[in-house]
């Protein structure tokens, strides 16, 4: 009664019974695979997947048939083209009275893809800043700390996870002082709006004494809207 609902969906669909063999195939888990339902008819899921992840199927089929669907996870296919596909697979206890698992994947191969490179990116951002002499302070508009480098932990004496989320940024200037930097980066006088050119103040340390450093700072945008200020400062000691 469920194999036209299976075929007619855009995600595909196996069926297994409780020693993870291949009852039903539909036609997406064909076309996504590559390989012909007759030849995926009898032969066992984990035969498609790299040894590191067949013991997740096991774990599937016994949790389903006891009646608890599993949460989604990512399997690495095997395909005819010899190129694996990353698919993002979910269960159903429909059949699980019946000594069956209904299995439904799609295709994210793409985005597990993009996931990976923005990751690598980020990553690579992260050692960027922190290798950075400077310290770079990032705080969005209420004040509160988001990115607080190696540099600045020099400069200031805190460590990154003291200050991040737990500390007002303008704790870290003079009286007044983060205020007047926020007047500056509105005002078109000091580089354009959103933007300060070079300038010295001082900024208050761990100890409580004042450091002279000389700093830029900017706004950043979503779209027109501000989210967050950037400052980078160099201590003048």
């Amino acid at each position: 009664s469920l194999k036209e609902h299976f075929e007619a969906g855009a995600d595909g669909v196996v069926v297994l019974d409780d020693a993870g063999r291949i009852l039903f195939v539909n036609r997406a888990a064909e076309r996504i695979t590559g390989f012909a339902r007759d030849g995926l008819l009898g032969s066992e899921l984990v035969d498609l997947l790299p040894s590191h992840q067949r013991a997740l199927i096991s774990d599937a089929i016994s949790r389903v048939l006891a009646g608890v669907n599993v949460d989604a996870f990512d399997l690495e296919l095997s395909t005819t083209s010899g190129s694996p596909v990353w698919v993002s697979a979910s269960t159903s206890t429909v059949l699980a009275g019946t000594g069956a698992v209904i299995l439904a994947f799609r295709d994210v191969t793409a985005e597990r893809a993009l996931e990976d490179e923005l990751r690598s990116t980020k990553e690579f951002l992260e050692r960027l800043i922190d290798s950075t002499v400077d310290a770079i302070i990032a705080a969005d508009l209420r004040g509160q700390i988001i990115l607080f480098n190696q540099g600045a932990e020099r400069l200031f004496g805190y460590r990154a996870r003291d200050v991040i989320g737990k500390k007002p940024v303008w704790e870290l200037y003079e009286p007044d002082g983060a205020r007047q930097i926020m007047r500056m980066l509105r005002s078109t006088s000091y580089g354009g709006v959103g933007r300060l050119e070079q300038i010295r103040r001082e900024v208050r340390i761990a100890t409580g004494g004042a450091v002279p450093v000389s700093m830029t700072a900017s706004l950043v945008y979503e779209g027109e809207r501000e989210v967050a200020t950037v400052g980078i400062l160099t201590d003048l000691r």
